[in-house]
């Protein structure tokens, strides 16, 4: 946790939202990836020809409707700020 809280003052937030993102990554592979090995129905390589689009598709899917929701919510948030009321803001 404490390298988190360092990544978090010193990088941008993509670069934590990834380093967290590679941290899950990285626990989730350590409870699956023996369960697979034991309880398969069909055996497979874990580390297939495949592998590469799946780690893709995992950061993608995780990182880029944060980013293309970014420039929205910011324009709402802008047009919220100049149509309420100045002194409900205080």
């Amino acid at each position: 946790m404490e390298i988190l809280r360092q990544a978090q003052a010193q990088l941008p937030p993509v670069a934590v939202d990834f380093l967290r993102l590679s941290i899950w990554l990285l626990l989730l592979m350590l409870v699956f990836v023996p369960l697979e090995r034991l309880f398969s129905v069909h055996p497979r390589k874990i580390f297939r020809r495949a592998f590469a689009v799946d780690l893709a598709y995992y950061f993608l899917n995780s990182l880029l409707p944060k980013i293309l929701l970014v420039i929205p919510m910011a324009l709402v948030a802008w047009a919220l700020h100049r149509v309420i009321p100045a002194w409900l803001h205080e």
